[in-house]
């Protein structure tokens, strides 16, 4: 189910410029109801962005060097744009690369787990989404020499980055995130959980009203299930 889920997000997602068949978004909307809410861990000192009173909470699991990541973090702009005042996201990275993921068996982005460390770097100096947009915006660009070079462009302090690059707590922190994927078996990227629903990859934009709707209990929405059983 879920595969077939995946297979149909992505033939969604060329749609939007004609818009989604109301029949569509009804499909996704039961699919999405009947998902279990999972329990993330509360508290957490992760990066995040949006309301401090969400209707809708995202925690993404993303690697930089990742093109469906790129995707979804444009998609994400577009949904913060729109409703931000009522959604909060959290960001953890979860690099799909073996040099500091242990639970890859082969290699797959070479540079990830690098521009991961960089970017809680970036966190620690308070611009970890200028940051992020720039890993994004050049995620074919990411060697050592690029990543400081990103970093003065973000406006950091640049002796205080370097040093904290080479600083173990940051990949610490880096392989926390990964530990906290492997407990969740994510085995791909971006995952998201939405008001803790699993959502493997981005969704058209208008399906985040309609998730909107359905958490806000909106007359015309069904009711939203309690996150506790």
């Amino acid at each position: 189910m879920i595969v077939g889920f995946i297979a149909l997000f992505a033939s969604m997602a060329t749609q939007d410029k004609q818009g989604i068949q109301e029949n569509e978004r009804q499909k996704f909307m039961n699919y999405f109801k009947g998902l279990p809410r999972e329990q993330l861990p509360a508290g957490l000192n992760v990066p995040s962005i949006g309301s401090s009173h969400p209707v809708v909470t995202f925690e993404v699991f993303s690697d930089f060097q990742c093109p469906h990541c790129k995707r979804g973090a444009d998609r994400m702009k577009e949904v913060f744009a729109k409703w931000g005042d009522k959604m909060q996201m959290f960001y953890h990275s979860y690099p799909l690369d073996s040099s500091c993921n242990k639970t890859l068996t082969h290699q797959i982005h070479e540079n990830a787990c690098h521009a991961a460390v960089a970017a809680q770097c970036a966190f620690r100096q308070g611009k970890f989404w200028e940051y992020h947009d720039l890993l994004f915006a050049n995620q074919d660009s990411l060697k050592d020499d690029d990543l400081l070079r990103y970093a003065q462009q973000a406006g950091l302090k640049t002796d205080d980055f370097q040093a904290c690059t080479h600083n173990p707590e940051a990949l610490s922190l880096v392989e926390d995130d990964i530990s906290l994927a492997d407990r969740l078996k994510i085995e791909s990227t971006p995952t998201y959980f939405i008001n803790g629903r699993r959502i493997v990859g981005s969704l058209p934009l208008e399906f985040y009203g309609d998730i909107l709707a359905l958490e806000s209990g909106e007359p015309g929405a069904p009711p939203a299930a309690s996150t506790h059983p």
